[in-house]
């Protein structure tokens, strides 16, 4: 009969586990980690062996919550299971963790070990994020029906008597001038009530062959100059090759409008926002990145921002503007996701079908 070298197979049975595994020593040096720990954490065996847990790749291990693990909840009693860490690691982003860790001995040395196994539960927690985001979203759309059907038709009858007696003045007066203003007020809140449609999905708009650049353009042209007010440079980049889509222009120029608007609120004297388009054939999609060189979000609210109500801006936000794009870009089966950093700015991008 063959004998089995246990060293060798003990190893090979660690490297087999989709979990990321670390053994440390008692000092918290690492004395072994796994191929899934190397493939998941993008580090080479030379970066991780014989390095203290907490200098492993920069400091970037240096975590508290890890640091509670395995200094004060460890010693107490010996094994703890699926401890959850969510941090952000430099190099590869954000990573949500379970850790299950126990302390062994070794008997024939009386010497102690840490075993340290991490599941990757990053893509679990992001769908059940956009579970509770489309459960909220699906309230907000029941709510705001209620609301906006009970608004439209009595903002319809007040902008038809005030059309009725705006023409009955005449156009120099100034009571045909306060007229318009109110008018001008009704159709603001008209839209404002279209937006809130926008949850419920109960307006059904004409879809079009479109193109990024005419979409733009014509959000720029009525926008322009209150950022240039602001000294605030809007480049474009928007080659002539860019691939139509299928959508409707008003629904993406409120979406950019929001974007832009917002973007303008996070620079503070003066900056800069680029908007680049280009085709990613690979995915049959037309990619739409608007960033800015403001303020940035801070780590803690980025899961947030497409939650309605969720807003940033203290007590002067509503809340709603990035909730209507999200429902809007999911109406066009598309994506919209942000990318931002304190101090930073962000970068917040648009990816939909192009036509054939």
């Amino acid at each position: 009969m063959k004998k089995l070298d246990m060293n060798v197979f003990k190893e090979d049975l660690l490297n087999t586990i989709r979990e990321a595994i670390l053994v440390l020593d008692s000092d918290l040096t690492i004395v072994y980690a796994n191929s899934s720990f190397y493939k998941q954490f993008k580090v080479t065996p030379a970066e991780t062996q014989n390095k203290h847990i907490y200098e492993l790749g920069n400091g970037q291990w240096d975590i508290p919550e890890l640091r509670k693990l395995l200094e004060e909840i460890l010693p107490n009693q010996n094994f703890f299971y699926d401890f959850k860490v969510r941090h952000i690691f430099p190099d590869i982003g954000q990573k949500n963790m379970l850790i299950n860790a126990a302390q062994l001995i070794d008997g024939g040395r009386n010497e102690k070990f840490i075993v340290v196994a991490i599941e990757d539960s990053t893509e679990k927690a992001k769908l059940y994020e956009a579970s509770l985001l489309a459960n909220k979203l699906a309230t907000m759309g029941q709510l705001s029906a209620g609301i906006a059907h009970g608004l439209s038709s009595p903002l319809t009858g007040i902008h038809n008597f005030l059309d009725v007696y705006a023409k009955e003045e005449p156009k120099e007066s100034d009571r045909h001038h306060e007229l318009e203003l109110m008018l001008a007020a009704c159709d603001y809140m008209n839209k404002i009530v279209k937006n809130l449609t926008y949850f419920a999905r109960t307006i059904k708009e004409e879809f079009k062959i479109i193109n990024w650049r005419d979409v733009v353009d014509s959000t720029l042209s009525f926008t322009e100059r209150q950022f240039m007010v602001s000294n605030i440079m809007i480049k474009k980049d928007l080659p002539a090759d860019l691939k139509n889509m299928i959508g409707n222009k008003s629904q993406l120029q409120h979406v950019l409008l929001n974007i832009l608007m917002n973007a303008k609120e996070a620079i503070t004297n003066s900056g800069e926002i680029t908007i680049k388009a280009q085709n990613s054939d690979k995915d049959k999609r037309v990619m739409l990145e608007i960033t800015d060189n403001g303020k940035g979000i801070p780590a803690k609210d980025l899961q947030h921002i497409f939650e309605p109500f969720f807003s940033t801006k203290d007590q002067s936000g509503a809340g709603l503007g990035l909730s209507a794009a999200y429902g809007i870009i999911k109406d066009h089966f598309g994506e919209i996701n942000v990318r931002s950093e304190e101090g930073k700015g962000t970068c917040l991008t648009i990816s939909l079908p192009y036509t054939k």
